[in-house]
């Protein structure tokens, strides 16, 4: 591992391969079921797959949980899962809105639609925003992160302006949290910690929930494209795009380092990142599921058969992500 130098900014915030993106999704359900199960939304397919870890074995093999959706799948920017109500949670760019279903595909709903809360911004009424689904007119929905305790989504939109916005989880009560933002790509939640991460352009980007104007970040060498946070050891950990690296910091963004080295290890862009036991996995263009020691960045194994050709993101469930 190799330090960082930077500097610490306390204070608050001023002012494909053919077209198609995948978005890769590791759910780990560690209570719920004797297996765990990964879920991988995949736009070629235009399907949602599973796959279980069974003991003894680390390898993923898939298939499918369903095949269509309304509207369909196109391009799906971040998935999560809400283990009190079993559901998942996903967002699409080409729809800019947030959707939900069971975990086997039924009882798909759009719960959050960016277009009627603009129309609320500007002073237009609920019943006029036009029920279509006009993409050229759409705004974005780049990523967004459950609070499975308070029961909040919180977004990352360019609504009016790129911000952060939180809803709850039937999409009602939109609020911006967080605006004037630069390019926030990533984000990471947790209110039992009062904490949130984000990933903006060249930084990375922390907060209270309870008190947003306690803030202060980090500079990075590009955009920063991937977040996932330990909660317990409190730790934070984000991909930087143009160091090519995957770096790690303690919560006030000391002892800043490197903990994988795309360049030395022949991996392009992790388009993902996410922490389960001691391991930190990835995604890469046209390639597997990636894990290395989360401490050393060592021992990196591929652990998924299949290969993704433009994956967009990454995410692990288990009892303790939270926590």
């Amino acid at each position: 591992m190799k330090k960082m130098n930077g500097h610490l900014h306390v204070g608050e915030i001023g002012g494909c391969g053919r077209g198609l993106i995948y978005l890769i999704v590791i759910v780990l359900f560690g209570e719920c079921y004797s297996e765990y199960l990964v879920l991988v939304t995949d736009t070629v397919a235009d399907c949602i797959f599973k796959s279980a870890i069974h003991n003894g074995s680390s390898r993923l093999q898939f298939s499918a949980v369903f095949k269509n959706s309304t509207p369909p799948l196109v391009h799906p920017a971040s998935v999560e899962y809400d283990p009190v109500e079993r559901h998942i949670y996903w967002s699409d760019r080409n729809y800019a809105a947030i959707f939900r279903s069971y975990l086997d595909g039924t009882s798909q709903e759009i719960v959050v639609d960016p277009r009627v809360f603009s129309s609320y911004l500007d002073g237009t009424s609920q019943e006029s925003v036009e029920d279509s689904w006009d993409l050229d007119s759409l705004e974005n929905i780049r990523a967004l992160s459950l609070d499975t305790i308070e029961r909040k989504i919180y977004w990352i939109g360019e609504t009016s302006e790129k911000a952060i916005y939180s809803s709850n989880f039937d999409g009602s009560d939109t609020v911006m949290i967080l605006g004037n933002l630069n390019d926030p790509r990533a984000i990471v939640v947790n209110s039992q910690h009062d904490i949130c991460f984000f990933g903006d352009r060249k930084r990375i980007v922390r907060f209270k929930l309870s008190s947003v104007s306690d803030l202060a970040d980090f500079p990075a060498s590009g955009l920063v494209t991937a977040v996932t946070v330990d909660f317990t050891g409190e730790v934070v950990y984000w991909f930087d795009k143009t160091a090519l690296e995957i770096r790690a910091s303690n919560f006030d963004f000391v002892d800043v380092r490197s903990i994988v080295d795309m360049n030395i290890n022949n991996h392009s862009q992790a388009r993902g990142l996410a922490l389960y036991e001691s391991g930190i996995y990835w995604i890469n263009v046209n390639s597997a599921v990636f894990r290395a020691d989360k401490d050393t960045g060592y021992n990196i194994d591929a652990v998924s058969d299949m290969v993704f050709e433009n994956p967009s993101g990454l995410f692990i469930y288990y009892s303790s992500t939270f926590s």
